[in-house]
């Protein structure tokens, strides 16, 4: 059976081959619909077809591998769901309605984009601003509840924080060139976009995977015992009496408090030797050997 990973390689070699062949082919003819040149067509109808085949594929487990493992509740799955549909028609509908109307120049460069591009443009951006602000809000109450130092809440926070401001600041800048300069080369962060998109989703998912090796794998740290190491908590199992409470004390008082013991131990039996040399008598000297 194939895996998902080698039917994405067999996808992303073969399907834009295919779509490229269809340029000789006199019924199959998208240039008057899409940009006005053959390659840029083809191109589109790959990108798109790989992109809803890679959506089929893998949201679920790369939505379940990031979000889904802070917040586990079912009806945060279905509302993140209903969102990112929400988004995909947004893009499709605004794309759809804008490329009509994109003008290009000579070396096919956008040079003028309608409202509706921005739209289809700034939904990812919303979409990634509610993902990062449901992780930054559930990492700072587990901050606050104390459980801050679990490592998935650190990775996700980490890695959310940083693709987000790499995507962010992609698609703003995308942005700022079809909105404010569009004479300029405005489709020349496009290619950075798509490459943003892919390197901060595999990057994240590479890290869960690693970080839930790590977490299997058993400990291999040797601990150097040239010095006074204390491995583990000694307790003190004397007796209890009634009046007594117990006390669990750690090793370095555990010591003092048996060096006491053995040093009172040892003053008694002085005393005790001291007081019966001194109690016995020797037998009285008459000059006659005793039997």
């Amino acid at each position: 059976m194939i895996k998902a990973t080698q039917s994405h390689l067999l996808l992303t070699r073969h399907v834009t081959a295919y779509y490229a062949n269809l340029e000789g082919s006199p019924d199959f003819d998208l240039e008057e619909h899409l940009a006005g040149i053959d390659a840029v067509g083809y191109s589109t109808v790959a990108a798109l077809t790989f992109l809803v085949y890679d959506i089929m594929i893998t949201y679920d487990d790369e939505s379940s591998s990031k979000l889904f493992a802070l917040y586990p509740r079912r009806i945060i799955k279905y509302f993140l769901g209903f969102v990112y549909v929400l988004e995909l028609t947004a893009i499709s509908v605004c794309m759809g309605l804008a490329i009509p109307k994109l003008v290009y120049d000579d070396m096919c460069v956008v040079v003028a984009a309608p409202v509706t591009f921005l739209i289809a443009a700034g939904a990812p951006i919303a979409f990634q601003t509610l993902l990062f602000g449901m992780t930054f809000l559930k990492f700072f109450r587990a901050v606050k509840a104390g459980w801050g130092d679990i490592p998935i809440m650190h990775l996700l926070m980490r890695d959310g924080t940083w693709a987000f401001i790499l995507l962010f600041a992609v698609l703003i800048g995308e942005a700022a060139l079809y909105g404010f300069a569009p004479d300029a080369y405005t489709g020349v962060l496009y290619g950075w976009l798509n490459t943003a998109f892919s390197f901060c989703g595999y990057r994240i998912l590479l890290n869960l995977n690693k970080l839930n090796v790590s977490q299997r794998q058993p400990s291999t740290r040797t601990t150097d015992t040239r010095g006074d190491v204390m491995l583990s908590t000694h307790f003190d199992f004397g007796p209890v009496t009634v009046d007594e409470e117990y006390e669990m004390t750690s090793f370095g008082e555990r010591s003092r408090r048996s060096q006491g013991i053995l040093q009172d131990g040892s003053d008694a039996t002085e005393n005790s030797k001291a007081d019966s040399s001194s109690s016995w008598t020797s037998p009285p000297n008459t000059g006659k050997l005793l039997p």
